[in-house]
């Protein structure tokens, strides 16, 4: 008995130490899984953050150099600290300073704009060969050069706080343990250092001997050093690196424990073996559920969508899908005025209302504090969007109702995954589509058609010198009727390009805007009006009263002498006064900060015997009262006035037309498609009737023959 005993227990033993074998193997080949994972997850989340950073400073760069841009075009009585005050706000830059190198400040805006001049006074050339400085006060600073005939007259600098440049990279997604350092490779300077709200506090000197590990290594790299685990990553464009370091003292600790515990165990019992594997079980999956869940809304953070989203699309590798990004517009409003736990509980209402609209196979997550990413089936072209916006809607009106505000907005940006594609680039450029959404709350799409329009935006903006030159813009008239008397006309613009034909002003007046080269376009147009006109004297014609339109990019760039720059054009085809008139949008009027020099401008326009027509009346700032105040001669009524046929839409035309006869002012209704809109406005008063219910724009021989005709049925 005690042999059998003897040969059973060895038995027992010899299972048992296989199986403590079996299990050593499987748990040191886990752990090194985990490891794994856990180096793949910190590499990625700290590419991805840079991607943030690279973003963001070129989009200030940006920003700046079309403001210096716009300064080498602009007079310098209008460079005030209100203009800097205006622009720093539209740029996002809470401090903005303008110097002239060697002379000082010219002007200064903000809590930091007096130390932004002094700055750039003392040390100009190296903060213009930086793309981006940061100060002890952990401000960010971006400069720009205002240049002239290729020479340096001013340097303009904007500020922001560090929190606005990295608000992306934040550490509650990336662990308990997480230190985020931003550093200067070249100077050994520590920009920006930020731990996780749980991280226990790495040493000095322990922190010091990680980044010199980190600044060893390859970029892309992860390297480890006991608990630790760190990743560098450059910032392209810069000298910077970023560099995450993770500790997993935790997870390795604990596992650790658990693995030895259940060793032992083994040695006493196979049952109290199994329920320890079970408890191991246990704690890795409420450990990795950890990793992959948002805090507040206890769905999905984004280490939880990338790997939801990877299996997703592996499980259906013939499905279309399409990445969204939302980023919810001024969402610190509540956060501020209403606290944080507001807040919070406003990001889960947000996010259970987002899950109504998953389908199978679909992924949510919470991006960052206001950022929500969906992977999405792509079902019909449309679909995404429909979804997207009703579920939207609802959430606004349930906003507006709560707090009694305007409602919550997004900015949307969507981008259709492709086969080869990792997911990790298609939420860049999804957020890069938001970002550049031009309406709320409606998607921008970011794919192949809109690479297509910037190649097809770039060839016409790299042909339109040549095309001035070889005079492919051509004027188009469409008349303005008159009840009784002569017609007259608007010169309006279309680009006969030799290879891609007529393209009309919308597809190239926006680009011709943003290059600033609309100015040139402005003055070619007006001396092509008077071309046509001084032809049509020397050939003994009547010739038709045209107006000519005027961006706002032209009067800034001369500011109140511009009308000397028509009058050159003007006096060379020896144009007689009266003839042509100069029709300006309701807000050009606007961009003076006084009275007085928005009436210099008319004056000057008078003066050299040309009228000012003020088109979109109505429309902007303007009221009854300052026709009173300006000289207007003409003003063209916005169609918002007479599109909805009522008696209190007809009563307010009539009284515009009566109040602006009284100071001799013509009145002109554009925009008018039915014979019946026309008849009422007749009916009213107004002197002239621009629309498709006469004719659209012709050509010039074109508008001839129709005026023949004209003339002819009205005898």
């Amino acid at each position: 008995m005690y042999m059998n005993d003897k040969k059973y227990f060895k038995v027992i033993a010899i299972s048992m130490l296989a199986i403590m074998f079996g299990f050593s193997l499987n748990s040191i080949s886990f752990l090194r899984k985990i490891n794994a994972a856990a180096e793949e997850s910190l590499a990625k989340s700290n590419q991805y953050l840079v991607s943030h950073i690279v973003v963001e400073i070129a989009g200030c760069n940006k920003r700046l150099e079309d403001f210096a841009d716009s300064l080498s075009r602009m007079p310098e009585f209008l460079l005030t600290e209100d203009l800097l005050k205006q622009k720093g706000k539209m740029m996002g830059f809470e401090s903005i300073a303008v110097i002239a190198p060697g002379a000082g400040m010219q002007a200064a805006y903000g809590p930091h704009g007096e130390e932004l001049a002094q700055d750039l006074h003392e040390d100009a050339q190296r903060i213009l060969e930086t793309d981006c400085v940061l100060s002890g006060e952990e401000q960010a600073v971006f400069a720009a050069p205002v240049t002239k005939d290729g020479k340096v007259v001013q340097i303009v600098a904007g500020a922001e706080p560090q929190s606005a440049l990295f608000q992306q990279n934040e550490l509650e997604n990336y662990g308990e343990k997480a230190v985020l350092v931003l550093k200067d490779t070249q100077t050994g300077a520590v920009l920006w250092l930020r731990q996780g709200s749980h991280a226990t506090i790495i040493e000095e000197q322990k922190l010091s001997e990680l980044l010199d590990l980190a600044e060893n290594s390859r970029d892309g790299q992860v390297v480890r050093q006991g608990t630790f685990i760190i990743s560098k990553e450059p910032v392209d464009g810069t000298s910077w690196a970023q560099i995450m370091i993770q500790n997993t003292d935790d997870r390795i600790a604990q596992m650790s424990l658990h693995v030895s515990i259940y060793l032992l165990l083994l040695g006493l019992a196979l049952l109290l073996f199994g329920v320890g594997m079970r408890r191991l079980k246990q704690d890795i999956h409420q450990k990795e559920k950890l990793l992959l869940t948002d805090p507040i809304t206890g769905g999905l953070n984004r280490n939880g969508f990338l790997k939801a989203g990877a299996h997703a699309l592996k499980a259906s590798p013939e499905q279309d899908y399409a990445v969204v990004c939302l980023n919810i517009c001024n969402f610190r409003k509540i956060n501020e005025v209403w606290g944080e736990e507001e807040g919070n509980r406003t990001l889960i209402y947000v996010y259970q209302m987002f899950r109504q609209i998953l389908q199978k196979d679909e992924v949510l997550c919470r991006d960052s504090i206001d950022h929500f990413l969906f992977l999405l089936r792509e079902e019909p072209s449309d679909d995404i969007q429909v979804r997207i916006h009703r579920i939207i809607a609802q959430i606004h009106n349930h906003i507006h109702r709560r707090y009694q505000n305007e409602g919550m907005d997004f900015s949307v940006g969507c981008y259709q995954l492709h086969k080869s594609q990792d997911l990790l680039s298609a939420i860049n450029y999804a957020a890069r589509a938001a970002k550049e959404a031009p309406e709320k709350n409606l998607c921008n799409v970011y794919d192949h058609a809109m690479m297509q329009a910037l190649v097809y935006e770039t060839e016409l903006d790299a042909s339109f010198r040549d095309s001035i030159a070889n005079r492919e813009f051509k004027v188009f008239l469409q008349p303005k009727v008159a009840l009784e008397g002569p017609c007259q006309a608007e010169a309006l613009v279309r680009w006969l390009h030799p290879e891609k034909g007529m393209i009309y002003p919308n597809q190239f007046i926006p680009m011709l805007e943003r290059s600033g080269k609309i100015v040139q376009l402005d003055l070619y147009i007006f001396e092509e009006t008077c071309r046509l006109m001084s032809n049509w004297l020397k050939n003994g014609e009547t010739p038709t009263k045209i107006s000519v339109n005027m961006s706002r990019f032209t009067l800034l760039k001369f500011g109140t002498e511009v009308w000397k720059e028509y009058k050159k054009i003007k006096d060379a085809y020896q144009i007689p006064d009266h003839f042509i008139e100069i029709e300006v949008t309701e807000t050009i009027l606007f961009t003076g900060s006084q009275m007085g020099y928005i009436s210099r401008i008319l004056d000057g326009f008078h003066s050299c015997g040309l009228y000012v027509s003020l088109d979109d009346f109505g429309f902007g700032y303007s009221s009854l009262f300052l026709l009173r105040v300006l000289d207007i001669d003409t003003i063209k009524l916005d169609r918002s006035f007479f599109v909805d046929e009522n008696e209190k839409s007809r009563a307010i035309v009539t009284g515009i037309i009566q109040f602006a006869h009284q100071f001799k002012i013509c009145v002109v209704a554009e925009g008018v498609e039915e014979q019946q809109q026309a008849e009422t406005l007749y009916q009213s008063g107004c002197d002239l009737i621009q629309g498709y219910v006469y004719s659209p724009p012709l050509s010039v021989e074109d508008f001839i023959k129709w005026r023949e005709v004209h003339e002819k049925q009205k005898h």
